[in-house]
């Protein structure tokens, strides 16, 4: 009797731990691709070119999905001069309303993630981050949050995938998002006295998935 008992007990315990375990797999690939989960990671700096235009540039140092290795061209250390993705974001100024401290700036424009296998990066040189081909682009309107005394920010971007394109690394092939999908990127920032750049920021997107074509 005491052996058929403690049989039952473990086939119920065996059942509610692998019951666990599912609920604990499916909680996790959720979270992989939860529109809350960094998509991305992204190091730039900003040049702010007049009162009216703004550009924002750089490169991904974590993309969900791939290795940091596979990002790097001929296994360089990972900068902006070895990065084979990168990012450049041009945009308008709509509206600057102050509060006392604070500065709020509304801008919209379009931003643009390249691969460039033959990547050559320079801070020193905005235009080198729009090399290569563009695999993604999307209409962006972000807002800009500015301490005037200490000269930190930080940013929001809310964007639309206008277009991606296929693109190959590491020997697989890819798209990030799907034409019409919103997402998000976020910055945190630092002004500068004197330009250029006009910033340094980091900053990371959610809600764009890198899709496997093959």
């Amino acid at each position: 009797m005491c052996s058929k008992q403690f049989l039952c007990r473990f086939l119920v315990l065996a059942l509610f731990l692998a019951g666990c375990a599912s609920i604990a797999a499916s909680v996790s690939a959720q979270d992989k691709y939860s529109p809350n989960a960094i998509s991305a990671e992204l190091i730039g700096q900003v040049l702010n070119a007049s009162p009216e235009v703004s550009a924002q540039y750089g490169y991904i140092s974590y993309l969900n999905g791939l290795d940091t290795a596979a990002l790097i061209d001929s296994g360089d250390i990972l900068s902006e001069q070895s990065a084979l993705l990168t990012f450049y974001s041009d945009n308008a100024v709509e509206s600057v309303i102050n509060n006392g401290p604070m500065r709020v700036i509304d801008r919209s424009g379009e931003a643009t993630i390249y691969l460039n296998t033959t990547p050559a990066g320079d801070f020193g040189n905005p235009e080198t981050f729009r090399e290569g081909v563009a695999v993604m682009k999307a209409s962006v309107r972000h807002q800009v949050i500015v301490n005037t005394v200490t000269g930190a920010f930080t940013a929001h971007f809310d964007c639309i995938v206008d277009s991606n394109e296929p693109f190959k690394i590491s020997e697989k092939t890819y798209r990030l998002g799907k034409s019409g999908q919103p997402f998000e990127i976020t910055f945190s920032g630092h002004l500068n006295a004197q330009a250029p750049p006009s910033g340094h920021m980091v900053g990371f997107i959610t809600g764009l998935e890198l899709q496997p074509t093959n």
